[in-house]
């Protein structure tokens, strides 16, 4: 769907659950900006998620933490803008 904007200077994206998905992969949100939203000034994602239910998947909230740590995010992006919530 957002591959049909590309065009789009503002988007905001505001995902809630009791699980880590996919909505919390940087690394296909970096690769979907960089191939189909070029123009993107500001990305606000927020992102919640119920920690009871997420203790389990600790090496998985590792990884989502770490999927935005690449260049893309911290070097390139200077202006988008991402929260994690995690709810006890």
């Amino acid at each position: 769907m957002l591959s049909l904007t590309p065009s789009l200077i503002y988007f905001k994206f505001v995902s809630t659950g009791t699980i880590l998905d996919s909505n919390a992969d940087g690394h296909y949100w970096e690769r979907l900006i960089q191939a189909k939203l070029s123009l993107l000034k500001n990305f606000e994602f927020f992102f919640t998620y119920e920690m009871n239910a997420i203790k389990e998947t600790m090496p998985t909230l590792d990884s989502l933490i770490t999927s935005f740590q690449t260049p893309f995010w911290i070097e390139d992006s200077a202006g988008l803008l991402l929260v994690i919530m995690l709810s006890l």
